[in-house]
């Protein structure tokens, strides 16, 4: 996260704001981990096309994109497991504790 928010602060911000929806609808950390894994180098290639009005020379190069695929490939086949977990419907969903006193 340090570095693609030293690269291309925008399309962190939108693949945390692709996270927390993604989390918050679902409860499923490892599904809001895959979504921003994957709209990483999605929204750094969009931003890049888009003319945003800033220098973004470097962060929309094809260096700075195949290193984010990189990231991105890696995070998701860290997350294999959860994947097939996630297809059998076995994954744990965040839970708040309840606490023992509350009724």
């Amino acid at each position: 996260a340090g570095a693609a928010l030293a690269l291309n602060p925008l399309a962190l911000l939108a693949a945390a704001v692709v996270w927390a929806a993604l989390f918050f609808a679902f409860r499923y950390v490892s599904l809001a981990s895959i979504g921003a894994a994957v709209a990483l180098p999605t929204c750094a290639w969009l931003f890049g096309v888009l003319d945003l009005g800033w220098d973004n020379r470097i962060s929309a190069s094809p260096e700075v994109l195949g290193f984010f695929i990189l990231i991105s490939a890696l995070a998701i086949l860290r997350h294999i497991g959860n994947i097939k977990r996630l297809c059998n419907g076995t994954e744990n969903r965040f839970e708040r504790k309840k606490h023992p006193d509350a009724k």
